[in-house]
């Protein structure tokens, strides 16, 4: 199953230019990978636990800010194989009126990895009048249907997305070399968006590949408890058996005690 989200983010009142102008002058940067970094070192579990660190463990907060006008997860994908999309449009714009009464500059629509499932969002997200981005967990190889990263793009932009791009799965250089297909793509197409990429902040050269990114790695979802350390947010960090309630089969197969200990070479049986 694939994890979609809706996010806003907030651009600083102060300034009379929304996210599009911005973008027509130049380069923004924003955030990305913090909660897996973060996760990473073993201060929170990726999700609801992540403003906790800002509180509890300041110094690791400090890693990076994160800040956005609103996040709700749901499992969109399952949505799109059992229901149709109706029911995912309708689950869409719930989430999208939420952040539109909140008064946000832009929508932004993310970690899909279905490329029909992103225009469904940018659907739902044009309804308003916003500016609004939508980018998808993919890289060289395209999305969980195979489709390329070509298509995807001028598929998202033809469906209305402002800007259109990938996040979270690979390293800053395969972002790179996707986006370039990308643009590339979008180009020949005639058509004008800009682009972004949220790449996640370590190598991941040798899953450039795998459609599935880190989620590969066989120490995913590097479990701090069965890495033999108990970090200062050693509260945040669960062992194997919350894998049971992954929406990814391959994480639901990792929830066992034997997977680990081999994976990290410790004796199967305890002495």
């Amino acid at each position: 199953m694939i994890l979609s989200r809706l996010a806003s983010c907030l651009i600083s009142r102060k300034s009379k230019k929304g996210l599009l102008e911005r973008l027509d002058e130049g380069v923004v940067i924003g955030d990305g990978s913090f909660v897996v970094t973060l996760e990473r070192r073993g201060y929170v579990l990726a999700g609801t636990s992540t403003p906790e660190a800002a509180v509890q463990h300041p110094d690791a907060g400090r890693i990076g800010g994160r800040c956005s006008g609103g996040r709700q997860r749901f499992s969109g994908s399952k949505l799109h194989g059992s229901k149709g999309k109706d029911v995912v449009m309708t689950e869409f714009e719930k989430q999208v009126n939420v952040f539109t009464e909140k008064n946000v500059d832009f929508l932004l629509g993310e970690f899909f990895g279905y490329v029909q499932e992103a225009e469904w969002a940018i659907e739902a997200m044009k309804q308003v009048s916003l500016p609004v981005a939508c980018s998808m967990k993919i890289g060289l190889m395209g999305d969980m249907a195979g489709i390329s990263p070509q298509e995807c793009a001028v598929r998202m932009a033809k469906a209305g997305a402002d800007v259109v791009g990938i996040n979270c799965l690979f390293d800053p250089f395969i972002c790179l070399e996707t986006m370039k297909m990308m643009k590339d793509a979008l180009d020949e197409a005639g058509l004008v968006c800009h682009l972004m990429a949220q790449p996640v902040g370590w190598h991941t050269t040798e899953l450039r590949d795998d459609v599935r990114g880190y989620q590969a790695l066989p120490e995913y979802p590097l479990l701090a408890a069965e890495r033999g350390k108990r970090p200062p947010g050693q509260d945040k960090s669960a062992n194997y058996t919350l894998l049971a309630k992954s929406l990814a089969k391959e994480q639901r197969k990792r929830a066992s005690r034997k997977y680990w200990r081999i994976l990290f070479q410790l004796p199967v049986a305890p002495r």
